[in-house]
């Protein structure tokens, strides 16, 4: 028995191991599919931001936007791990005005003497229509 073990223990420990990978493929497999359509109704519908920029920072993973709260004058933060936001990271400047309505697509920021709006994007652009609403 001793001999058969030597002789084949690299395939019996194959065999142990087996059962494990296949059941974590079973799993790996199931999760549940992205959806931009999903994404961006959470979006509009519960993401909401009213921030005078202070600092920003991007660790590649997450984009942090740090300052005062429009309505309350509370220091606030935001984080966010979308590639959307990482991809306008670069138009956030230091005392701009972030706004994002609940029921909005569109971040607008509002600076000294312009307004430049960021439309929500997953392979598309979600604008801010009535049509787009429903």
């Amino acid at each position: 028995m001793k001999e058969f073990y030597e002789r084949y223990e690299a395939q019996i420990r194959a065999l142990a191991v087996a059962p494990i990978v296949f059941i974590a493929l079973y799993f790996i497999s199931r999760e549940p599919k992205f959806s931009c359509d999903d994404y961006a109704k959470g979006f509009r519908d519960d993401y909401e931001c009213h921030l005078i920029l202070s600092h920003k920072s991007d660790d590649h993973i997450f984009a942090y936007f740090f300052g005062t709260d429009l309505y309350t004058h509370q220091s606030t933060d935001v984080k966010d791990g979308s590639k959307w936001i990482s991809k306008n990271f670069d138009k956030f400047r230091k005392g701009d005005t972030i706004i994002k309505n609940k029921g909005e697509y569109t971040i607008t920021i509002k600076r000294k003497g312009e307004v430049v709006s960021i439309p929500f994007e997953c392979n598309r652009i979600y604008p801010d229509t009535l049509a787009a609403r429903k």
